[in-house]
């Protein structure tokens, strides 16, 4: 889980360029999930 500072322009695209850049660090699949996300799910 992320949390993003306020007016950090996070949009999706970043938001899937961070998760694969994430996965080549670590050689595996990484899901990246915000706060919000999890707290309206």
């Amino acid at each position: 889980m992320v949390t993003f500072a306020d007016g950090s322009g996070l949009t999706l695209s970043r938001l899937i360029h961070m998760s694969q850049e994430l996965e080549a660090l670590f050689g595996h699949k990484v899901d990246l999930m915000t706060r919000n996300n999890i707290e309206t799910s």
